[in-house]
C-alpha cells in the first residue's frame, strides 16, 4: 500500500509539472553572456536560422555583457537563433529551440530547459522526500516492533541511499531547468555517492585485510574469515569498473563514445550508471548493517528479565572458560546485578552449550560452574547442555524456560541473552526467525572480530531479503534505462 501511495503521488506531481510547463512554457528567455560589452541593442543582430516561421522574437534586452532574448512558438519544429555584431570579432553565439505541441519551447535539447522547467527537479525532490517519509515511518514501526529483523537493514539502507539522492537534487535545483537536466542529475547522484565513499572504501578495505589476517592467524584460514577481504576488493573493483571500461573504449576506439547522439555512448552511460547505482546501494546496505549491529551491541535491555541466557562457545582444555566466554558470563552477571539494583527481579541464569568432541564437559556445565564460583545460587541456574549451534542454544533453552517458568510462578517469562557484542545482532535475528522474543546484551571482545561479523551479517541480509533486493536492483536498472533513454531521445528527436 505504501508503494501505491508513492506511485499516486508521482503521477500527481507529473501532472502538475505538465500543467505548469503548459501554462508558462510558451515563451522562453535565452540568456547569453558575450565576450564583450555592447553599447546598446542597436549594435546586436538577432538572426533566425530557419526558412519557415517557427518561432518569433518577442524581446531583446542587453545588460552589459548579458543578452536576454525572449522567443515564443508559432508552429511545431526546430529553429536556430544566432547573435552577431561587428563588435563581437567573429563570435556568434547560437542556440536552437524546439517548439512542441501547445507551443511549449525547449532550448538545445528536445527535453531541454524551458520556462517553468524548474518544476521538474522540484517535483523529483518532493517525490523523493515523500518516499523518504514513508521509508522512515515504516522503519520506525519495524524497529519499535523488533530490532532484530533483516528488513530493518534493508529499510535503513534505502533511507541512506535516498538521502544522498535528495542531497544531490537539492544542490542541483538552482542549475536545473528541465526534464533532461533532472534526469542527468538523478543519474549523477549515485556516481556522487560512489565516488564520495571511494576513499573510505579503500581505507576500509585495508583495515579489513589487516583485521582478517589477524582473524585468520588466530581462528584459522577459512572462507568465512576471508569474507571481509573479498567484499572490500569486490566493492573497490566495481567502483573502478566504469573508469576502466571508459579507458578501454577510449584506447581501443571500438565504439564511438564521443559523439553525443551515438548509441555506443548511451550504452556506456547505461553500464556506468547501472554499476554506480548497484555499488551505491550495496554500500548503503553495508552501512546500515554496521549501524544496526553496533546499535544492537550497545543496547541495554529493560530491567524486567526473568531469565538471562548465556550463549556458550569453545571452552579451555581444563574445562575453564576462555576470555571470550568468560566475558559473556561476566556481562550476564553485570546485567543481573544492575537489574536487581534497579528494583527488578533476580533473574535465572541459563548457561547454554553442548559438549564438543574436543571438550571435557558441556559448555553449559562449564558456564554454570563459573557462575556458581561467582556467588550465584544453584537454584538460580538452569543448565542447557545439548545444543551444538546458536539456533539450538535458543530453541533448547526456550524449551527449558517454558518448563521451568510455571514452577516459579512466571506466566509470561521475559528473556535476555548474553553473547559477544559482534554476535548480538545475528543472535537476535536467529531468535526472531524462530519466533522467540529476546533482547541481547553485548560483551566486549577483540576488534578484529567486528569487521568479519559485519560482512557476514551484510551477506546474510542480502540472502535473507534476496527477493526484495532483487526487485530493488531490477527496478534501479529499469529506472536507469528509462533515464538514459530520455537523454538519448532528447538529443536525437
Amino acid at each position: 500500500m505504501r508503494w501505491k501511495r508513492c506511485l499516486v503521488v508521482g503521477v500527481v506531481l507529473l501532472a502538475i509539472c505538465m500543467a505548469v510547463v503548459g501554462i508558462f512554457g510558451r515563451t522562453y528567455t535565452w540568456k547569453q553572456e558575450l565576450y564583450v560589452a555592447l553599447p546598446s541593442t542597436d549594435d546586436l543582430q538577432v538572426t533566425l536560422g530557419q526558412d519557415d516561421e517557427i518561432i518569433r522574437i518577442e524581446d531583446v534586452r542587453l545588460d552589459g555583457k548579458v543578452v536576454e532574448v525572449t522567443v515564443s512558438g508559432i508552429t511545431r519544429g526546430r529553429a536556430f537563433v544566432t547573435l552577431s555584431s561587428p563588435l563581437m570579432e567573429g563570435s556568434h553565439p547560437t542556440a536552437w529551440f524546439d517548439v512542441h505541441p501547445g507551443g511549449i519551447i525547449t532550448q538545445d535539447r528536445f527535453f531541454g530547459k524551458c520556462t517553468g522547467g524548474i518544476v521538474f527537479p522540484l517535483a523529483a525532490l518532493v517525490l523523493c522526500a515523500y518516499v523518504m517519509f514513508e521509508l522512515v515511518r515504516a522503519y520506525r514501526r519495524s524497529m519499535a516492533r523488533n530490532l532484530y529483523r533483516y528488513r530493518n537493514v534493508t529499510g535503513l539502507g534505502l533511507i541512506i541511499f535516498l538521502a544522498f539522492v535528495i542531497l544531490a537534487l537539492a544542490l542541483a535545483v538552482p542549475q536545473t531547468g528541465g526534464l533532461d537536466d533532472t534526469v542527468r542529475c538523478l543519474m549523477e547522484s549515485t556516481a556522487f555517492l560512489t565516488y564520495l565513499v571511494l576513499p573510505l572504501a579503500f581505507v576500509v578495505s585495508l583495515v579489513v585485510m589487516v583485521t582478517s589476517a589477524r582473524l585468520m592467524r588466530r581462528e584459522g584460514r577459512t572462507w568465512r574469515n576471508m569474507l571481509g577481504v573479498i567484499l572490500g576488493a569486490v566493492l573497490c573493483l566495481l567502483t573502478l569498473l566504469p573508469e576502466v571500461l571508459y579507458t578501454f573504449l577510449l584506447r581501443t576506439m571500438i565504439w564511438d563514445i564521443f559523439q553525443e547522439t551515438s548509441v555506443a555512448r548511451h550504452v556506456h552511460m547505461f553500464l556506468e550508471n547501472g554499476i554506480f547505482t548497484i555499488v551505491a546501494y550495496l554500500e548503503c546496505i553495508l552501512a546500515a548493517t554496521i549501524i544496526l549491529a553496533v546499535k544492537a551491541a550497545r543496547r541495554v535491555p529493560e530491567f524486567d528479565k526473568d531469565y538471562v541466557l548465556v550463549l556458550g562457545c569453545q571452552i579451555a582444555e581444563d574445562g575453564s572458560l576462555p576470555p571470550l566466554l568468560r566475558g559473556r558470563a561476566d556481562r550476564a552477571l553485570e546485567f543481573a546485578e544492575a537489574q536487581v539494583e534497579a528494583g527488578g527481579p533476580e533473574p535465572v541464569f541459563v548457561p547454554s552449550g553442548g559438549q564438543g568432541a574436543d571438550e571435557v564437559c558441556a559448555e553449559g556445565v562449564a558456564i554454570a560452574r563459573y557462575l556458581t564460583s561467582c556467588g550465584v545460587p544453584e537454584e538460580r541456574i538452569l543448565i542447557e547442555d545439548r545444543s551444538t549451534s546458536t539456533e539450538e542454544n535458543l530453541r533448547f533453552s526456550l524449551d527449558l524456560i517454558r518448563e521451568d517458568a510455571p514452577v516459579r510462578g512466571i506466566e509470561d517469562p521475559k528473556i535476555a541473552f548474553s553473547t559477544t557484542n559482534y554476535h548480538v545482532f545475528r543472535t537476535g535475528l536467529l531468535a526472531t526467525e524462530q519466533g522467540i522474543a529476546m533482547e541481547g546484551i553485548g560483551a566486549p571482545t577483540k576488534s578484529y572480530f567486528w569487521i568479519n561479523a559485519f560482512v557476514r551479517e551484510f551477506i546474510a541480509t542480502l540472502y535473507e531479503e534476496r527477493k526484495v533486493h532483487l526487485i530493488i536492483i531490477l527496478g534501479s536498472f529499469a529506472a536507469v534505462t528509462a533515464m538514459v533513454l530520455v537523454n538519448y531521445l532528447s538529443l536525437v528527436l
